[in-house]
């Protein structure tokens, strides 16, 4: 019902993985849908919509002055440090939680709280979105290949995230 990726994402965010039990129900990979998937996608659905919409062309930028830029830009500093470690002691779980806790921060706190700035056509939003959405493209490609080959492509238009380096913090 929900998906190959979705099922993947259930089993990778299990407690099985820390030693507890596992219960596969359709609920579980309906949760990770919903949890995870689903916000990161419309993240990007909704820049590309009010990108296409304005005729914006956004590029990497991380020296936006804006309060939330700077703060949603230091949450993808920490993100990819965590991501980092976690991909470094095979700590999949631990990635996957990082992974839901870094798309609330920028679904519920960036995005949400920006409306109005991607509405006026900030290029600073736009900017700060491109780069937060490519960067969590490339951090995320191993546990979510699919959605973030998609993203990728439409952000960059490049062959594959799959073919590109794990995103460094010097660059953040």
């Amino acid at each position: 019902r929900d998906g190959a990726e979705a099922m993947d994402w259930f089993l990778m965010s299990a407690p099985i993985l820390r030693g507890g039990n596992l219960i596969a129900t359709e609920q579980g990979s309906g949760d990770s849908v919903r949890q995870v998937m689903i916000p990161l996608w419309n993240s990007w659905y909704f820049f590309q919509l009010y990108a296409n919409a304005g005729n914006v062309a956004a590029e990497w930028s991380t020296a936006s002055p804006d309060p939330l830029d700077r703060y949603v830009l230091a949450k993808t500093h920490a993100f990819v440090e965590e991501m980092r470690e976690a991909y470094d002691e095979y700590a999949i779980a631990e990635a996957c939680e990082a992974t839901q806790r870094f798309v609330d921060v920028l679904t519920n706190w960036y995005i949400r709280r920006s409306r109005e700035r991607f509405w006026d056509e900030d290029q600073n939003a736009f900017n700060t979105l491109y780069t937060v959405l490519e960067v969590i493209a490339r951090a995320v490609a191993p546990l979510l290949p699919l959605v973030a080959e998609e993203m990728w492509r439409g952000l960059t238009g490049g062959r594959s995230v799959h073919l590109t380096d794990f995103p460094s913090t010097d660059d953040l």
